[in-house]
């Protein structure tokens, strides 16, 4: 079936095909390369009410797999109370996914990245038109043009749990700007009633993904190694290099 596809995508002009998946083995064995695993972050808020979420993800966790959670969310939490409350950057605003085309280009065309474009009618299929129950927000910075220039999406789901779904800043910004419109951010959720951890995929990859890993980790995330599989097949040889390729969780799908 995957060669019919990849026949099929050739002869589209499909250079590479790349997903996330706990299943490394199968596409192992036809040719795809895993070149790296997401990296998990958690921002806690209420620490009893994160353990209890992050436990139940796995009906198999042992004694040795919830104490380690537990210290997880004990340490993630004291980092969330020491880094997150300071905020300086008040000059934001919520914003209307109307598209971030010009943002991201900026970003991979300075960082010699590829990308996936993020017009307004992408954000409408991802975002406003989701069939699932998800509250979605965008804090945008914006220059003295009106273009804007930072772009943090959030993702508050049902349970108690909220998604930094995705962080681009114009290359730019400085470090301490882009520090303090994250706190702007998360000081949000931590205000939410209903929010009690915060969690966000990362990738040690190229420049700009480790920065974001960098930004989280000032702001009180912690983060560990075990995640999801980034599944990556060239068709041809001119195809991009998975780590050079800028990732967020918004290109993924489904109820996220």
């Amino acid at each position: 079936m995957y060669e019919v596809l990849f026949k099929e995508c050739r002869s589209r002009g499909v250079v590479c095909i790349w997903g996330f998946t706990y299943a490394k083995k199968p596409f192992l064995k036809i040719g795809f390369q895993i070149p790296f695993d997401t990296l998990s972050g958690v921002f806690v808020i209420h620490p009893l009410k994160a353990y209890s979420y992050l436990v139940s993800l796995n009906t198999a966790n042992k004694l040795k797999e919830k104490l380690l959670i537990f210290l997880m969310t004990s340490f993630s939490y004291f980092k969330t109370v020491f880094r997150s409350r300071s905020v300086l950057e008040k000059d934001h605003k919520l914003g209307k996914f109307s598209s971030n085309e010009k943002l991201i280009e900026n970003i991979a065309n300075t960082n010699n990245l590829f990308l996936i474009q993020q017009s307004k009618s992408y954000l409408d299929w991802r975002i406003i038109r989701n069939p699932y129950d998800n509250k979605y927000l965008e804090f945008i910075k914006e220059d003295e043009k009106g273009e804007i220039i930072a772009s943090i999406i959030v993702n508050i789901r049902k349970g108690g749990l909220a998604y930094l779904e995705q962080i681009h800043f114009n290359s730019n910004l400085k470090y301490s700007v882009k520090l303090n419109l994250l706190k702007v951010a998360l000081n949000y959720l931590l205000k939410h009633n209903e929010v009690n951890l915060i969690r966000f995929w990362g990738f040690k990859t190229n420049n700009i993904n480790q920065e974001e890993l960098s930004l989280l980790e000032d702001c009180g995330f912690f983060f560990v190694k075990k995640g999801t599989g980034f599944v990556y097949i060239s068709l041809i040889d001119s195809a991009p290099d998975a780590n050079s390729i800028l990732l967020s969780r918004l290109y993924t799908q489904g109820n996220i």
